[in-house]
């Protein structure tokens, strides 16, 4: 029982890194983005409120909560299109790597690296 509770300490924090369009297409109104994700555990999942850098500077983008699944962080959600979406964040040791994908299809329009701060 102390493995998960060892990732779960070692989830939380701060993750700073990218966030990049992948799919212009798919997601017409995507932008590159310069991104920190303040990550805390909640009850048995994580609460992530995420920023992005303009000029030098943190600027609210969002938040909500994601689910672990294994080494994933999992969060499904629904854009300002209607269009339901997957965020998948793979915690590998001190990096995130993970994705933004449409759903039912699958299509990555998003792909997100970070680095524990």
């Amino acid at each position: 029982m102390i493995a998960p509770l060892l990732f779960a300490v070692a989830i939380a924090g701060d993750w700073a890194g990218t966030s990049i369009c992948t799919d212009l297409k798919a997601a017409p109104a995507c932008h590159d983005e310069v991104v920190i994700y303040h990550i805390t555990p909640k009850d048995k999942n994580f609460h992530v409120v995420a920023d992005k850098i303009v000029d030098g500077k943190p600027e609210y983008m969002g938040e909500f909560d994601m689910t672990l699944e294994g080494s994933h962080l999992k969060h499904e959600m629904v854009n300002r299109r209607g269009e339901r979406a997957l965020w998948d964040f793979e915690v590998k040791g001190d990096r995130i790597e993970g994705t933004l994908k449409l759903l039912p299809g699958g299509e990555i329009i998003r792909k997100i690296e970070a680095k524990k701060k």
